[in-house]
């Protein structure tokens, strides 16, 4: 006699890949990644005319997967799905798009223009900040460009401190030509911090009318023994900061 008969469902999930070279919005271009990576075992079972995926699933209970798409030169991309289990009856799946964007953490470009991959500091930051919290974070540098390509200037405050949250230890703000910013750049770093000695850099920006250019904050525990070693070495290089109350101008 057979007892507790486990039958095997399998399904197939049906998604688009959208590319971009922007973080502002997809082009509608359909995209292949070189490969998908899944953590749940699925792979590409076929590649539609419409340049959909088809990816088969085996599965025999309630399941929460994540499909991670990569692609050399892009930003890797996921979906998170749930599938659901029923006496072996077939469920297929139609997952929302992925977008897929085409360009590296070291050369995230801001451009007031336009021609970069996001208009303001701050989008950069947000999508970075989701890309953090993604759990496909790796470690690499992170660089963002940031050129002045119309006569606005830069009117936003900007916190770096989530980058210290999810332990980046290697972080680049850079103004390349003339970049002014109307705001405050913040940055901290809360006691108990993973980082030792993470390098951040902030160079070649121009503050002005703001209450502040720069604040950075480390924070540690004044009752323990050891002596302190800094959680951030930030790197001021090239920057002036004028019309804030004083006037300051440091370079190398």
């Amino acid at each position: 006699m057979l007892r507790n008969l486990i039958l095997a469902v399998l399904c197939l999930m049906t998604i688009s890949i959208l590319f971009s070279n922007s973080g502002i919005s997809p082009n509608g271009h359909r995209y292949n990644p070189r490969y998908v990576q899944c953590e749940s075992f699925a792979t590409v079972n076929e590649i539609k005319p419409n340049r959909d995926y088809e990816i088969p699933y085996l599965y025999t209970r309630d399941a929460q997967i994540r499909l991670v798409f990569e692609k050399p030169d892009c930003m890797p991309s996921y979906r998170d799905a749930s599938i659901s289990y029923s006496d072996a009856m077939l469920h297929d799946y139609t997952l929302s798009n992925v977008n897929m964007f085409a360009f590296n953490l070291n050369n995230i470009v801001v451009s007031n223009a336009g021609s970069g991959s996001f208009l303001t500091i701050n989008a950069a930051m947000d999508f970075i900040t989701d890309f953090l919290a993604s759990g496909l974070y790796t470690g690499e540098p992170i660089r963002i460009k940031v050129s002045q390509e119309t006569p606005e200037t830069y009117v936003e405050s900007v916190d770096l401190s989530p980058l210290a949250s999810y332990n980046v230890t290697n972080f680049t703000l850079e103004g390349v030509g003339e970049v002014i910013i109307e705001g405050v750049i913040t940055l901290n770093c809360s006691a108990g911090s993973m980082l030792q000695e993470a390098e951040y850099i902030i160079k070649g920006l121009n503050f002005t009318n703001s209450t502040q250019g720069i604040v950075f904050t480390d924070t540690w525990d004044d009752s323990l023994s050891e002596v302190h070693i800094p959680n951030i070495k930030l790197s001021i290089e090239n920057c002036s900061i004028y019309a804030c109350g004083t006037s300051l101008n440091i370079s190398n």
